[in-house]
């Protein structure tokens, strides 16, 4: 039976060609965005870490995924280094601030990359990864969903997260009621390490009231200054809870019956208007969309007339799969 991931559902909505370019040409860049980078890091280092919670004998452990990054990351080009920047470095500190926050966060997990897969239509099967399923202290399941972002998303952003609602029906379809999810948790971090306090040429510590830093950092660099943190302690409490600026949960119990079958009744629909496309992939010239798709290179090379061959085989790689695993991808929100 044809399959398809809610990535694909959401490429050929965005913009048929790039679905086309990586659907059909099986096209992946060379190098990904520095985003995408950090946040595949982090959703690597998370899978490991809920793993060591959940299997006592589990003996892999996240940092020694952010070694393997920060060996690749030395063997890249300089240029390359450049255009990353310190990945691993901020990889290492959102992944200490994450663990800070919720370490002792009281859940019970039982699924890391946990796959579904359950029939869309009757000739269409929906495939894909949920990041991990958790029991809260009331014994209440819920499917998480890690999000890292430029800034954490409002209720309008997740109103507008049909992928995760899908992935509950999936889920749901495909299990026995007593392991059915609850809610949906979407656990959500900033893409940003904390700004850490300048010293000023009196030899203090600013203390900016609008400082985007946490309390965590602060203390550290007061300390990094052999400074007394009693002469720092107002800017400590009122940076006290400034962490779940950086890193929050947002619970959304039971999606009503109707807001699912809304979600999936559109899945289903794009999934058959997919299969029309045959050889028809218009492009939808669109500036954010345009401004922040993968393939945005060599589509401009087609539309201006230039040597589109080369920077294919300069910018992109065909890949062995297409992607239909790969659902993971999309809570790796490009911080653009």
């Amino acid at each position: 039976m044809p399959r398809v991931s809610y990535s694909e559902i959401r490429l050929a909505r965005k913009c048929p060609k790039a679905w086309d370019y990586k659907y059909r040409q099986n096209l992946k860049r060379r190098r990904p965005s520095r985003p995408a980078f950090i946040g595949t890091i982090l959703h690597e280092m998370l899978d490991v870490w809920i793993k060591t919670r959940m299997i006592e004998t589990y003996k892999n452990d996240p940092w020694k995924v952010l070694a393997k990054y920060k060996k690749e990351y030395k063997e890249l080009f300089k240029s390359e280094r450049e255009e990353f920047g310190d990945v691993h470095l901020v990889a290492e500190k959102l992944f200490e601030g994450y663990l800070r926050r919720w370490r002792k966060d009281g859940l019970v997990y039982e699924h890391s990359e946990a796959s579904i897969i359950t029939d869309l239509t009757n000739e269409i099967r929906l495939i894909g990864f949920i990041d991990a399923i958790v029991r809260d202290k009331s014994g209440r399941r819920f499917l998480i969903d890690h999000k890292f972002n430029r800034v954490i998303p409002g209720p309008e952003d997740r109103f507008a997260d049909i992928q995760t609602v899908l992935y509950l029906w999936a889920w749901n379809q495909s299990h026995e009621k007593a392991d059915h999810v609850d809610g949906i948790l979407w656990d959500y971090g900033r893409m940003k390490m904390p700004t850490a306090p300048k010293l000023l040429k009196n030899g203090s510590l600013e203390k900016r009231a609008n400082i985007d830093c946490d309390a965590f950092t602060y203390r550290e660099t007061v300390l990094e200054h052999g400074l007394n943190p009693k002469k720092y302690q107002d800017m400590l409490d009122k940076l006290e809870h400034k962490d779940r600026s950086f890193f929050e949960r947002v619970q959304l119990p039971s999606p009503s019956k109707r807001m699912i079958e809304s979600v999936v009744e559109d899945a289903r629909a794009t999934a058959v208007i997919r299969k029309t496309l045959g050889e028809i992939a218009p492009r939808h010239m669109s500036g954010f969309n345009c401004k922040t798709c993968d393939f945005r290179t060599l589509c401009e090379a087609e539309v201006r007339g230039l040597d589109a061959a080369f920077v294919k085989k300069r910018d992109y790689e065909i890949q062995e799969h297409q992607g239909d695993w790969g659902d993971a991808e999309e809570s790796i929100e490009e911080a653009a």
